[in-house]
């Protein structure tokens, strides 16, 4: 078989195996991630308040653990988000969620209700997405 018949036919074969490769390995460096995001969409089909607070805070958690994954510099989630922003726009509608999640730990009576607490979840989620990590 001619040469140039067989770079062609294997050189994207390779591309395809590499690219999968690498995917894998993403998958399994942000595995805890993956992981703890089931939980949290289980908790946010729950049919109690509690379990819809309890989804933002870990949501909240998770992100910003996945922000210090990806090395981005500051000294709380605040300032991390910030960064964040600064290099993709979208990362910044983060802050809401973020406020939200910081109402529900320092106010005494803060209450969610299940589409507020569906809203933080999917900006979170679409953050990660935006991340690469989720």
């Amino acid at each position: 078989m001619n040469p140039a018949v067989i770079l062609l036919f294997s050189l994207p074969i390779a591309i395809i195996g590499i690219f999968l490769i690498r995917k894998a390995r993403r998958r399994e460096k942000y595995k805890t991630i993956f992981e703890k995001w089931q939980e949290i969409e289980d908790l946010i089909t729950k049919p109690s308040e509690i379990y819809w607070k309890m989804a933002v805070i870990e949501a909240d958690k998770i992100v910003d653990y996945a922000l210090k994954q990806k090395e981005t510099p500051g000294k709380d989630m605040g300032e991390r988000i910030r960064f964040a922003k600064s290099k993709n726009h979208n990362l910044g509608k983060l802050w809401g969620p973020h406020i939200l999640r910081n109402n529900l730990v320092h106010e005494t009576n803060h209450t969610i209700t299940q589409k507020e607490a569906k809203w933080a979840i999917r900006v979170f989620k679409e953050g990660l997405k935006i991340m690469g990590v989720l």
